[in-house]
């Protein structure tokens, strides 16, 4: 949500803008803290590769993004691809919901993880 009160509030004053990328900023470190938190209990004999794995993760996503972000940005302009992503953001929703219902059963299925 504050991803698209961002792209939203350009022609506002710049305190709007600070606003909400400080609150998207503060709940994707809010984030990753979480699943940091999970993968070393879900691992704990391989915690260090576990967090090793999604730090690499992040990396190629951090590499990966712009070369298509800035043409992305350029072409659809600043009110409709942060929408886009945000949309992105709304289709990945489920995926806590799943881990919770049914992380028992995946890590069950894992060799590493103690079930």
């Amino acid at each position: 949500m504050n991803l698209v009160l961002l792209t939203r509030t350009q022609q506002y004053s710049l305190i709007h803008g600070d606003f909400h990328l400080s609150r998207t900023c503060s709940g994707t470190y809010k984030r990753f803290r979480l699943t940091w938190t999970e993968q070393v209990d879900a691992y704990p004999n391989y915690a260090a590769s576990a967090l090793a794995a999604n730090q690499f993760m992040r990396c190629v996503f951090a590499a990966v993004f712009p070369l298509f972000g800035n043409q992305m940005y350029n072409t659809l302009g600043y009110q409709w691809a942060g929408p886009i992503l945000a949309f992105l953001t709304v289709v990945m929703l489920p995926f806590p919901y799943i881990f919770f219902k049914f992380g028992k059963t995946i890590r069950g299925n894992s060799r590493f993880a103690p079930a």
